[in-house]
């Protein structure tokens, strides 16, 4: 019994341990979320969601670091270490309760302030109803919210795992931010480097920035939580089973971590090392890049060079190489020189770099020219990354993927990025370098120059992003790539998909690029069937817009276009003929071909429905245009008149 009641009262003391800090730990926070966040909500109502999570994040990583040095501070004093260790209270338990006890004061007074704000947002009046079409709901405030938490609790653990494997405090925050710093650059700098010696490959880090996949989202974090990716109100479970897995290693370390330790007896120097490793390969990757830009930024042209050596990228990353392994040599041997752990080191970062660079230099077996026949093509996927925002309907991009499944459009889409793979293409030749992507773009854009529709006759050279390809065989096989393809008003190939298949001419129209790809011409038709309210009340309104003036008239038609487009994105040919069949008005657009064009045949046209009923958010987006469209054409001498300014 004896025995029992000296564990209860061990448990106690711990408990109060854990739990007898600072108030300030609480009102600080508490405080400072009232005056960022609570005050603007009184006075601006309508800012304080997109603002919450900004300063919430701030002072919870803050709150991150004072916290874990407040608890687990104790690690890196042997005096202190010995008392908490020699307490007659098991690890588990110490760690639970400080742990706890963390947890409650990092996330409390922020979960007080939304439950505050959440609660006067939903009493106090509406002063200013336009902000509200804007704001998300009180759910989708509160999911962000938890996403946040859930990075902020992987940030905590992060940081005490680094408190646990090193001997000062701190060694463990330097540590830490390096982590934080040259993780995610070693994956941005490696992810480009890699895309741009072979012209093709889809850079999964920039797919990463439009709509990443969990895996990437967890790599990403993994080292660097301080840099949240993929969105608050995503990717909730695989960041929890993160936070948890960091947690139980927190434990393990924990329980392994040595009563008496003190620093420089038996310390672990892999977080040294794994800092160097990581430092090295991305310095040497960096100096390459910097000669071998500096090469291309002395040749003085708009486009890339056609001849480049790579030897000012040897050399660059040679340098970058013995530079960083000699200066984190003498910041791990304090300011000497050792050989031995230098040579270790050397060899470490130098293999798996120069495999790396032996596979992109040499083209990675054909990576970039293995690509399809069309005789041999099942489907191809365009993707679409639906990049238009409005805050009617729908808040967020759309992306689809745009399915070729006739033999006509393979072929002519086989066509299309077969011609990129010309062996003129200098951006295939070998041995590859990091100017092998510009050189094919720039092989595209030198290829098919055409004359503007207006203006003395000027030469063009389009500006294209890039188009990303997913083509799969009949046999099963499937490639991915991103390539720039000579998509525009010069290519009778590209022409002709335009001409036979009106999805593939609608989705043309979702993506801003079709501005640089060719010239529009717009028309509107009211449908036979329309009602004389809504023929009033906009349609009517619209066609006097277009015979006013062209250019106010031009760009509103092109922005409702672009969202009808994006709207109706994946849907087949029969769902689009009944849209446009219902429409009470109706929206012809037609290609205007560049003077000069090397291809022949009619306009590409296509009709879109314009119908506010079937496509949401179309009403407000129509009535923005014709108030936008009215305050342009107004003469602001005769307000009060309606009078165009340009008669």
């Amino acid at each position: 019994m004896k025995m029992r009641d000296l564990q209860t009262k061990a448990n106690r003391v711990v408990a109060s341990l854990a739990w007898r800090k600072p108030a300030a730990l609480w009102f600080l926070p508490l405080i400072f979320l009232f005056i960022f966040t609570t005050l603007p909500l009184l006075s601006e109502r309508g800012l304080w969601p997109f603002t919450t999570h900004f300063f919430n994040g701030l002072l919870l990583m803050v709150m991150s670091l004072v916290l874990v040095h407040n608890f687990f501070g104790f690690i890196h004093r042997m005096e202190r270490t010995d008392f908490y260790f020699s307490l007659p209270s098991n690890r588990t338990k110490l760690f639970a309760w400080l742990n706890l006890s963390a947890l409650a004061h990092l996330a409390g007074p922020s979960l007080v302030i939304m439950g505050l704000n959440t609660l006067l947002a939903s009493l106090l009046p509406h002063t200013e109803p336009g902000w509200y079409a804007y704001i998300p709901s009180p759910a989708g405030i509160w999911t962000s919210y938890a996403g946040l938490l859930i990075r902020i609790f992987y940030f905590f653990f992060l940081l005490e795992v680094c408190y646990l494997i090193t001997e000062k405090a701190l060694t463990a925050l330097g540590f830490f931010a390096m982590l934080n710093i040259i993780w995610p650059l070693m994956l941005f700098s490696f992810s480009d480097a890699t895309s741009q010696f072979l012209p093709g490959l889809i850079n999964p880090l920039v797919t990463a920035l439009e709509e990443p996949s969990s895996l990437q989202v967890a790599l990403f974090q993994l080292f660097s939580p301080a840099i949240f990716t993929g969105g608050l109100a995503h990717h909730h479970l695989p960041l929890a089973l993160m936070t948890l897995g960091m947690a139980s290693l927190a434990f393990c370390l924990f329980r392994a971590r040595q009563a008496g330790y003190s620093s420089g007896q038996g310390s672990v120097n892999w977080p040294f090392r794994l800092i160097q490793w990581m430092g090295v390969i991305t310095l040497s990757l960096l100096g390459g890049y910097g000669a071998h830009y500096l090469r291309v930024w002395t040749t003085d042209s708009e486009f890339t060079p056609v001849n480049l050596s790579p030897a000012p990228f040897l050399i660059g990353t040679s340098l970058g190489f013995f530079l960083s392994l000699w200066v984190f040599n003498l910041v791990g041997n304090k300011g000497k020189i050792r050989w031995r752990p230098m040579v270790a080191a050397a060899l470490a970062a130098a293999l798996p770099y120069a495999v790396w660079l032996c596979i992109v230099m040499t083209g990675a077996g054909g990576f970039s020219t293995r690509l399809p026949e069309a005789g041999s093509l099942k489907r191809a996927g365009i993707y679409y990354p639906g990049a238009y925002f409005s805050p009617f309907g729908r808040k967020e991009s759309r992306p689809f993927l745009l399915e070729l499944t006739t033999e006509q459009d393979l072929v002519l889409l086989a066509e299309i990025y077969r011609s990129v793979l010309s062996p003129d293409n200098p951006g295939l030749d070998l041995p590859r370098t990091l100017s092998s992507k510009g050189q094919s773009r720039d092989f595209v854009r030198l290829k098919n120059p055409f004359l503007l529709p207006y203006g003395e006759n000027e030469i063009y050279y389009p500006h294209l992003s890039e188009t990303r390809l997913i083509l799969e065989t009949k046999d099963g096989r499937s490639y991915g790539r991103s390539l720039t393809l000579p998509l525009y008003a010069n290519n009778p190939d590209y022409l002709q998909l335009l001409r036979q298949n009106d999805l593939f001419f609608m989705a043309e129209l979702s993506d801003y690029a079709v501005a640089d790809k060719f010239h529009l011409i717009f028309s509107l038709e009211a449908a036979p069937h329309v009602s004389a309210a809504d023929k009033e009340r906009w349609i009517d309104p619209l066609i006097a817009a277009g015979e006013e003036d062209d250019y106010p008239f031009e760009s509103l038609m092109q922005d409702m276009t672009h969202y009808i487009a994006l709207s109706l994105g994946g849907q087949d040919d029969r769902a689009l003929a009944g849209l446009v069949a219902k429409a009470p008005c109706l929206i012809h657009v037609s290609l205007e071909l560049p003077t000069g064009a090397a291809a022949s045949g009619d306009q590409p046209a296509i009709t879109l429905p314009v119908d506010p009923e079937r496509v949401p958010g179309l009403r407000e987006l129509i009535d923005q245009a014709l108030e936008i469209y009215e305050m342009v054409t107004m003469d602001p001498r005769n307000a009060g008149e309606g009078r165009p300014v340009f008669d």
